[in-house]
């Protein structure tokens, strides 16, 4: 996965240089505190004091007892997961004008919840208007901005959990909490790379063209509607890539070169394919970074951790 902090120390207790708020920058945290400008960092840049402790937070869940730390010093694990949104159409402006008709304005700020997902349930995506009060955001009422119903937030402090499930009404939605925000981006697979579900070197994935390039249907459509603008018939539409028909490119991956030395330097061809269980010329095709079966490459992963 990518680094996106940096600290110093040992992590169950770090001294955090550069906060990153990637991933958890996205979320509304109204905080009176003073930016700070982390202790023996390069630059002069000053970040928010809840990204010091939401990295604090992320660190101590990796590499200590995750339930010691559920409720430590960080001000807002028990607040909702909310963000902040723009009024940005005549839809939206209508339904928050049933909960607030004064405050209602175009263009004006507003918040949402971040539900958790009922798959039961069509996705929802529900405003008030803008407050900085967390304590208060649970005893709000909220508008779903397409249909205009307006809710009540289910009650976190007061649910009932029976065998790791939550008991609540099905038709009321229910909200994320912020610590549950930070569980799941400190448990998100990195998709952008092959092995995301794994801890380790990633690798690109690889993308085979073909000949059989045509338009995206939006792009098709956009030149329907292009008209009399010469810049718009001009413009170079982008390329569609597709999948191999027999063999798609995203089911095998290549060793990432780190890999491919390491192993090389602990095992012949034939040591590795007896330890690996594998074939071996899949091993010669892996040590040349040529693409391998997904299977023959978590294998060869498995070796190349156990080293570690």
């Amino acid at each position: 996965m990518h680094t996106y902090v940096g600290f110093r120390g040992d992590p169950r207790n770090p001294q955090i240089i550069k906060p990153s708020q990637h991933g958890v920058g996205c979320y509304f945290k109204p905080d009176k505190r003073k930016w700070v400008k982390p202790r023996d960092c390069a630059n002069d840049e000053k970040y928010p004091a809840l990204a010091f402790d939401d990295w604090e937070h992320i660190l101590k869940q990796q590499f200590s007892d995750y339930a010691a730390h559920t409720n430590g010093h960080h001000p807002f694990l028990n607040h909702l997961a909310m963000r902040k949104v723009r009024v940005n159409t005549p839809r939206e402006l209508a339904a928050l004008r049933k909960l607030d008709p004064d405050k209602a304005r175009p263009f004006n700020f507003c918040i949402s919840p971040v539900l958790v997902e009922n798959p039961f349930r069509p996705k929802q995506v529900l405003i008030t208007s803008f407050n900085l009060h967390p304590e208060q955001w649970p005893k709000l009422k909220y508008v779903d901005k397409d249909t205009g119903k307006v809710y009540s937030l289910h009650d976190r402090s007061t649910e009932k959990v029976i065998n790791g499930v939550v008991h609540d009404d099905p038709n009321v939605p229910v909200p994320q909490l912020y610590g549950g925000a930070l569980f799941a981006y400190h448990h998100h697979k990195e998709m952008k790379y092959p092995g995301g579900d794994r801890a380790g070197l990633l690798s690109r994935w690889q993308i085979h063209a073909t000949d059989e390039f045509h338009y995206l249907g939006k792009e098709v459509e956009r030149k329907r509607e292009t008209g009399d603008n010469l810049v718009d018939i001009l413009m170079e539409p982008p390329l569609e890539y597709k999948p191999l028909k027999h063999r798609s490119p995203g089911s095998r991956r290549t060793l990432h070169p780190a890999v491919i030395e390491k192993l090389k330097s602990r095992f012949s061809i034939k040591q590795l394919a007896r330890k690996a269980k594998l074939d071996r010329d899949v091993i010669r095709r892996a040590f040349r970074a040529k693409l391998i079966q997904l299977r023959s490459w978590r294998l060869l992963m498995r070796v190349y951790e156990d080293m570690l």
